[in-house]
């Protein structure tokens, strides 16, 4: 357990600006949705290929462009890097189709959401469930720290809720010892 003072352990949690990040919302889904579709538009156009609805065949054809582009020694390390970011940008939309088509479907909008995520964190996909898990989401930006340091510094999980936007969210302060505290 490192000691340090209570103004050095204060200084060390907010050093890394936790912020809330909202609760879910199929409002913000379908303004994610929107938003990837105008980033696809224009990373296609960087690569000259035409889209118009960005459906399923479209969607294909442009992954297909891209895998391409992203191994061609044709192109530029940021042609590549731009290839690599419009599939992963594909694979969100897509996830994010999923979550919201259910939820047209009737479904429950934060249980699909929250099922769709855990499905890819179960098949290691981290990175696109925490892509995913922004995506759904009415960001709050709320700063957390405060609320870390009101209890104690002692490296056990605890759940704590955002005073702005009552969202729970799960916390773990780092284990520090206060000198003379």
């Amino acid at each position: 357990m490192e000691k340090m003072t209570k103004s050095e352990a204060e200084k060390l949690v907010r050093s890394i600006k936790r912020t809330c990040r909202g609760p879910r919302d199929a409002d913000a889904a379908r303004l994610s949705r929107k938003n990837l579709r105008t980033e696809l538009r224009s990373i296609a156009r960087s690569f000259s290929v035409q889209v118009d609805e960005l459906d399923g065949p479209e969607l294909e054809d442009l992954a297909g462009e891209l895998r391409a582009a992203s191994g061609s020694p044709d192109y530029t390390a940021s042609a590549h890097a731009l290839a690599r970011h419009g599939m992963e940008t594909i694979q969100l939309l897509l996830a994010l189709e999923t979550v919201t088509g259910q939820a047209l479907a009737g479904r429950d909008f934060k249980a699909a959401a929250a099922e769709k995520i855990a499905k890819l964190v179960e098949t290691g996909n981290r990175g696109l469930a925490r892509k995913l898990d922004d995506a759904t989401r009415a960001a709050c930006g709320a700063d957390v720290n405060g609320i870390i340091l009101s209890t104690p510094l002692d490296g056990e999980g605890r759940v704590g809720t955002c005073p702005r936007c009552g969202q729970e969210f799960r916390y773990t302060p780092p284990e520090i010892e206060i000198a003379g505290g």
